[in-house]
Parts: structure tokens; sequence; C-alpha cells
């Protein structure tokens, strides 16, 4: 595939934050959490103000909750991107990161075949978005499992959807996030990749050289919705200081990913 030279960068709409939206109407792609959305739905009615909204399951937010029972809830997701009429809707994957697999006491392949049986759910059920596919694992045997599995289901020969791929968030090159996207990319030329949760700059430069297409950060709505610098306004904030913490936060992680010009690339 050919890549773009800017590639598509979501910002997390945090629960109790998404006001800022109309004030900054058709300018940020916003991704939100299914999880987080069933739990605190004040922000599905900022929805239209985004340029477009990407629903993710919010798996990873009920892994550290200790929320196992969310993992088998792929109608409820499917049910809100509905409502909320959304423009791409992730399937309900779970993180395979060994840390919050020990935590919610789940074995790998255990948390795998629930991805996997999540997907096959997804695939037959009536989204009025694109739906989007998370390839799930932590080790490369493990993506590729996923890989083989969703190849079996029909999946990979659907041209009209995206695929993400899932466990590479706040995961260093050190410790395998370009060997995984380029593994997955080596494999997978002619469809839309997204990398979940990978917002630093130099990361998703590199990245994007390597084929991936879209991202999605939380530092921009954290640097906003915690009053940090370089945006912190003191004292009491209004409705309008959130709006431009958060808008103006935005814009300037924004820049610093695209600092930086793109090259044309064949993969």
């Amino acid at each position: 595939m050919i890549g773009m030279t800017k590639p598509l960068l979501y910002f997390h709409g945090m629960p109790d934050g998404g006001a800022f939206l109309p004030y900054y109407s058709n300018q940020f792609h916003v991704l939100i959490s299914a999880y987080r959305v069933k739990r605190h739905g004040g922000v599905k009615r900022h929805l239209h103000h985004a340029r477009s909204v990407f629903l993710d399951s919010g798996m990873l937010s009920a892994w550290k909750a200790c929320r196992v029972e969310w993992s088998s809830r792929q109608s409820d997701v499917v049910a809100l991107a509905n409502e909320v009429g959304v423009d791409y809707c992730a399937h309900l994957d779970l993180p395979m990161a060994p840390h919050l697999l020990a935590l919610n006491s789940v074995l790998p392949e255990v948390a795998l075949q629930q991805t996997v049986a999540n997907a096959y759910q997804f695939l037959r059920a009536d989204v009025t978005a694109k739906k989007v596919f998370v390839i799930q694992g932590y080790q490369l045997s493990e993506y590729q499992s996923c890989i083989d599995s969703f190849r079996d289901m029909g999946i990979l020969a659907l041209s009209d959807i995206w695929l993400a791929i899932g466990s590479v968030c706040r995961r260093s090159p050190l410790h395998g996030l370009y060997e995984v996207c380029s593994f997955i990319r080596r494999q997978l030329s002619h469809h839309h990749l997204h990398a979940f949760g990978v917002g630093r700059p130099a990361w998703i430069r590199e990245l994007r050289r390597i084929g991936i297409d879209s991202f999605d950060s939380a530092t921009g709505s954290l640097l906003g919705g915690f009053n940090h610098p370089p945006f912190r306004v003191e004292g009491h904030r209004t409705q309008v200081d959130m709006a431009r913490c958060y808008g103006e936060s935005m814009r300037w992680h924004e820049e610093r990913v695209f600092a930086q010009p793109m090259q044309m690339e064949l993969f």
C-alpha cells in the first residue's frame, strides 16, 4: 500500500470532558470507550461535534478494574455503536499484556479464544459503523494465531473493514512495538491498520514508515483534563476555560506529531 503523508490521529474523549467539542466543532477525530461511556454517558450528547468518532470496546479499562464480565459483552458494544451513530467500531478484544491477564487470573489462550469468539459475533452483527477487527496477542505466535483465525472466518477477505493491532498501548520499541507492527503489516498489506494507544510523536513517525495508518492518543485530552502546562488555568476553570484547555492541548500534541513531514513510501 502507499502510505498517506499524514496519518489519522484520534484523541480520547473523556467521559466528563466532552463539553469542549462544541467549541471545536468538526476539528478533532475522537475515540471513546464503550465500557466507560456505559458508565458515564454524558459525552454522548457532544459527539456530533467531532469530525469522526471511533468506538473502542474499553476492555483495557475493564481489565484494570477487574471487570472480567465485560469481556463477553460484545452485543453491548454493538448496541452503543448503533445508538450513538459512530463512524468506526472496534470489536470487543481482550488486551493480552501479561500483567493485565495476571491481575484478572485469565490465561493467554483463554483471552485469545474470547477475542476470536467476539470477532465471530461481531462479523455477523448489524453495525452501521465501519467494522474494526482487532488482532490481539503479546507474543508474535499469539498474533499469528489470531490472524489465522480471522483468515479462517473470512474476515481478511473483506475489503470494507479496518484492522487494528492490540496490546501495543504504551508498549515501547524496546518491548516489541516496532517488531509487532512490522510483523502484522508484512502479512496484511492491503488493509487499513490502526495501532491502539500510541501517542509519542517519534513512535508514530516510525510506525507510519512501517505502514500503520492511524493511531489514538490520550495525551492531549489528559493535558487538558488535568490542567497541565502549557495550558494551565489558575483558579476556578469555567466551561470555556475547560474547552480551551482541551482544544489547545490537542492541537499542541497534533502539531508535535506532524512537525516533521512524512515521505510517501511503497509497502
